[in-house]
């Protein structure tokens, strides 16, 4: 007998995290790659060279997605939601007390 099971993972909120990239040693196109296991879409903007990415991450998932977006070091920057903004100023406070 075959049951329909709903899976905790199915039903998690999602975050939307805005951030723009700057095409700057082809960091789109490693972005595109680095977040695969995410959701996501990305724009052009009116600047030159710079995309607006849209990541759609499982609330349980952010801590994950911040460490990543970090390793882009200033070739990344999140716009939105602050919360995420928030934890990622936290995280660059605590290197430079170091």
């Amino acid at each position: 007998m075959l049951m329909d099971v709903a899976l905790p993972e199915h039903r998690a909120e999602l975050v939307i995290v805005t951030c723009h990239v700057v095409n700057h040693r082809n960091a789109v196109d490693r972005a595109m790659i680095h977040f695969a296991d995410y959701k996501k879409k990305a724009f052009r903007t009116e600047r030159a060279n710079v995309f607006e990415m849209e990541i759609y991450c499982p609330r349980g998932d952010l801590t994950e997605l911040v460490i990543q977006i970090l390793s882009f070091g200033p070739m990344m920057q999140v716009l939105e939601p602050a919360s995420v903004v928030g934890e990622l100023k936290a995280r660059l406070a605590r290197q430079l007390e170091l």
